[in-house]
Parts: structure tokens; sequence; C-alpha cells
């Protein structure tokens, strides 16, 4: 639901829409306007539907288990990496 303060937000648009575009290419850019926002509409609708099928058939879960083993995994050998090039060198004590 609207309110007030937006009303004359849009008022305000609205007025500076007709100032920058003549009345007379405004059914035009209405027009592709609304084309945009069906364009919009359907893909957001079409995506969420697979979406929805996508998790609906399990795979979503196959999907996230096998994303955190591999960040897992990347970890543990980004972690066992450190260790080995982090290590201090050995040293002879007595050659200074």
């Amino acid at each position: 639901m609207l309110e007030w303060g937006s009303l004359g937000e849009f008022f305000i648009i609205v007025v500076a829409a007709l100032i920058l575009i003549s009345p007379k290419e405004m059914p035009n850019v209405l027009r592709n306007l609304g084309r945009w926002s069906q364009k919009i509409h359907l893909l957001s609708a079409s995506l969420r539907q697979s979406l929805d099928h996508y998790v609906q058939e399990g795979k979503f879960e196959e999907y996230h288990k096998s994303t955190n083993d591999s960040i897992i995994k990347q970890a543990q050998d980004l972690d066992e990496s450190e260790r080995i090039t982090s290590s201090p060198p050995k040293r002879k004590y007595g050659n200074f």
C-alpha cells in the first residue's frame, strides 16, 4: 500500500517524466516499459520455478553437500601447504 509521502514523490516523478519526455512519446515509452517489466517478471517466474523443481528433486542437497566437501578439502589443503611453507628453517646452533 502506498503512503501519502510516496504519493507526493510519485507525482513529482510523473511531472518530471512529462517534462523530459514529450506527451507525444509517452505512450511508446510506457509501452516499452511495460514490455520490459513483463519480460523481467516472466524471467523471474521461470527462474523461481526451475529452482523449486531443483530443490524438490533433492539435487540441491547433493550440490550443497558436494560444495561443502570441496570447500573443506580446499581449506585443509591450504592449511597443510601453509604449515609446510611457514615452518621455520632449521638452524645449526653454534655456527654464528
